[in-house]
């Protein structure tokens, strides 16, 4: 490493430490300042010294990944123009010498260096140049019409039933209440709402998507447009996880009422077919998908919390529901290697942060993870 670049580092952490007392002021403001620009030379610097020989990333102008698909996570590293990674991700690898490949060195940098490095590329990772175009065209028109939230409806009210379970009559009115919402916001966007069905199972369950076992949890059937709830699943996550109502069971629901959302609009389809074309950047686009699913839950329940339906406890449940579906909260529970290029839903925080998006704006708008700088 040259001795400009640990220069260049050092400058950075100070450049840091004097302006941290105003990092909350400025934050809204949407701009970049001279910080920003310098976090994003070093570890841009750093980044092309120490890891150019196995990671391509085209805004460093590095090309060390292989170009064998099935060959370049197992020798050269990861191709950052395919792959977004968080900086908890980056830290991680870099201290523990990747997720388990036993191929990339422990600490190749470290302290500042390796902040630095961490918060270069959760800034730049994953924008693959083939597949930029394609990810902007998931969000369709229609939903970039939805901006603001609609006047409340006659929606039905989940909690005419005994909202403390995730009962069969529960999850119907949840059911029936998310798609009244999008009956409305769909109306609102000058297009139409063609509505799911609602299929509850414990057992063996025949769909369109093929046969599903007792141990399937809930999912959605874009073939039969429809929404396939396991009750079983839900009362062994409320027991494992004491969830202590309902509300758990209903932001599921309305997280696959929201792929049956996005399979109206067309992102279903059209992600489908890019992952036809660029299967190398699938599972990023599937964390994609998943989040929109969860902000698309949260539009809903921001309505039922402007009714006052909701206490702070159910919104705890919910949040607590997020956070355990999270492909590493899954992983750790299992024992596993965290490996966040096999992770297709999203980590735990990402979950939240996309349920909590929903929950506050109430407009489907702001739920474009497919160009959101903040999707990682």
């Amino acid at each position: 490493m040259t001795t400009s670049v640990r220069r260049a580092a050092a400058s950075f952490v100070l450049v840091v430490a004097t302006v941290a007392a105003l990092a909350v002021a400025v934050a809204g403001c949407g701009g970049s300042d001279a910080n920003d620009q310098s976090q994003a030379s070093s570890g841009k610097e750093l980044f092309a010294a120490r890891c150019s020989g196995c990671h391509t990333l085209s805004d460093a102008g590095t090309r060390g990944s292989a170009t064998d698909v099935k060959r370049s996570e197992r020798t050269d590293g990861v191709n950052f123009d395919q792959r977004r990674v968080t900086r908890a991700d980056v830290l991680y690898a870099l201290r523990n010498g990747g997720f388990g490949s036993k191929i990339m060195p422990k600490n190749i940098v470290t302290g500042d260096d390796a902040e630095a490095v961490a918060d270069y590329l959760a800034s730049v990772s994953g924008r693959h140049p083939g597949d930029a175009a394609g990810q902007a065209a998931l969000q369709g028109p229609a939903a970039r019409q939805m901006k603001t939230a609609v006047p409340a409806g006659t929606a039905p009210d989940p909690t005419s039933e005994d909202a403390t379970r995730a009962d069969a009559a529960f999850l119907r009115a949840s059911f029936d209440s998310a798609q009244e919402l999008w009956q409305r916001q769909f109306t609102g966007a000058g297009a139409t709402y063609r509505p799911a069905h609602l299929v509850l199972f414990h057992t063996i369950v025949h769909t369109p998507c093929g046969v599903q076992s007792a141990e399937t949890g809930p999912f959605y059937c874009p073939n039969a447009a429809g929404v396939y709830l396991n009750t079983d699943f839900f009362d062994a996550l409320a027991r494992a996880h004491s969830l202590r109502s309902g509300w758990a069971a209903a932001y599921v629901t309305a997280h696959e009422v929201g792929h049956h959302v996005q399979a109206l609009l067309g992102v279903l389809q059209r992600n489908a077919q890019l992952d036809q074309t660029d299967p190398a950047g699938a599972n990023g686009r599937s964390v994609l998908v998943e989040l929109q699913a969860d902000c698309y839950a949260g539009v809903w329940l921001h309505e039922l919390a402007g009714a006052g339906a909701l206490s702070d406890a159910d919104v705890g449940d919910i949040l607590r529901a997020a956070e355990v579906v999270g492909d590493d909260f899954q992983r750790n529970q299992a024992g596993q290697p965290l490996a966040p290029e096999t992770w297709t839903h999203g980590s735990s925080e990402q979950r939240v942060r996309w349920l909590s998006t929903g929950m506050r704006s109430g407009a489907p708008a702001a739920c474009d993870t497919f160009t959101s700088s903040d999707a990682g």
